[in-house]
């Protein structure tokens, strides 16, 4: 398992902590708020915290509901390799930057 954690460290610095943060503990590191790596083998997208700075209510805990944040993660596995960690994080990245406001004509 400490391999795994460390060949994920070395991805994230490798990639550059663009918009991606390894926690270990409680402390955070720079880097989106919304894509984090918990568990060896698991990207967390954090789409409720996405959609709440998206439609400008904020993350600052009014009316958070711990709830519906937790049914709304996106947890994405990959195959514990290079190759496989930047292809999950290339889509957590993709699915962080969507359009912030969709045209429906």
């Amino acid at each position: 398992m400490d391999i795994a954690i460390r060949r994920e460290i070395t991805a994230l610095r490798a990639i550059g902590f663009n918009s991606c943060f390894f926690v270990t503990d409680d402390s955070c590191s720079a880097g989106s708020p919304f894509i984090h790596c918990y568990v060896p083998g698991l990207l967390c997208v954090d789409v409720y915290s996405w959609g709440r700075e998206v439609s400008g209510v904020g993350n600052d805990g009014r009316d958070w509901d711990v709830d519906e944040m937790e049914a709304a993660q996106l947890v994405m596995p990959f195959i514990q390799t290079r190759e496989g960690f930047r292809r999950a994080y290339r889509l957590a990245r993709l699915c962080v930057q969507l359009p912030r406001m969709w045209r429906l004509n």
